[in-house]
């Protein structure tokens, strides 16, 4: 599931998370039950628009985790980049099972590691600045670096 941190505002509200939560639980089931339609689709495949057709929902929407399938390498264009029609005449890209072998993996972001004490005073000794003020100074930029990383 992507980071809670980048769908609602750093201020949010409660009510912000408890809505973020429960449309989470909804996006894993869409995701669980485009699969579902990709497995019995076989080779065929299965376009959003075709999902939306027999399942409905808002196609932004669907279109959306189909990306986020793709991106966690789940699903792939369809072999011979097949297309589809849908309603209003515009080709739709068809999706498969698999993972497309020009698509480099998604790298997750890892917990946050820190210098050690003894990285920092070395840092220090390297820089030939060992007072008490570069150790703040190398504090609050950990600090920083922490907060924007996490």
């Amino acid at each position: 599931m992507d980071d809670f941190k980048t769908h609602i505002h750093s201020n949010g509200l409660p009510t912000e998370a408890a809505a973020f939560n429960k449309a989470s639980l909804r996006m894993g089931s869409i995701k669980s039950r485009i699969l579902e339609e990709l497995e019995e689709a076989g080779e065929s495949g299965l376009t959003p628009d075709e999902f939306v057709f027999k399942h409905g929902g808002l196609i932004n929407t669907i279109r959306r985790r189909f990306t986020d399938l793709w991106k966690d390498g789940r699903i792939k264009h369809h072999p011979t980049l097949l297309t589809r029609k849908n309603g209003a005449g515009n080709d739709c890209v068809t999706w498969v099972l698999g993972r497309d072998l020009n698509m480099a993996p998604r790298v997750a972001k890892g917990r946050w590691i820190g210098l050690t004490d003894e990285e920092a005073f070395q840092i220090c000794v390297d820089c030939g600045c060992l007072s008490e003020d570069w150790l703040t100074f190398l504090d609050a930029i950990e600090a920083k670096l922490k907060e924007k990383n996490l």
